[in-house]
């Protein structure tokens, strides 16, 4: 049985293409959903050559939060309304680790995300956060790829 699942969503239609997987085996195992979001804070080196750096937290975090926390709850709803039961999560910080912490911490026992199937010099650059999870949760994540062709019919 699957007590807990954490749905990762990021704002885009993309990453909501999860759910409807993610919903079914919540409704078959009777599990707890969390739709969870990473606000990612923006990092800054702190001077030139150093290696240190600075977290710089600002007011358009805070109101980013309340868009996200809104977002959430608008997901959340028609779940709720179909008898789920489900919370909505937003923490600060990197997505992998964040995802990955949150997870652990509250007992998740499946973690539901979409890969953004990134490649080449985007994915050096802005890492793979599902390929991450996946190589280093130790927890079972369900990883979904929409194809292109589905993502134009949907």
């Amino acid at each position: 049985m699957i007590e807990n699942i954490l749905i990762c969503l990021d704002g885009t239609e993309l990453s909501e293409s999860i759910l409807p997987l993610a919903v079914e085996i919540a409704e078959r195992f009777g599990s707890k959903i969390v739709l969870l979001n990473v606000l990612i804070v923006p990092l800054y080196l702190s001077g030139i050559g150093r290696a240190e750096v600075v977290v710089k937290h600002s007011v358009q975090i805070s109101e980013h939060e309340e868009e996200v926390d809104t977002y959430l709850e608008r997901i959340a709803e028609p779940l709720r309304k179909r008898g789920l039961d489900v919370d909505c999560v937003t923490i600060e910080g990197t997505v992998e680790e964040s995802i990955m912490a949150y997870a652990r911490t509250y007992e998740v026992g499946l973690i539901a995300m979409v890969s953004h199937g990134r490649s080449g010099l985007n994915r050096l650059v802005s890492g793979s956060a599902t390929e991450s999870v996946l190589r280093k949760s130790g927890i079972p994540v369900l990883a979904v790829c929409p194809s292109k062709a589905v993502k134009a019919v949907a």
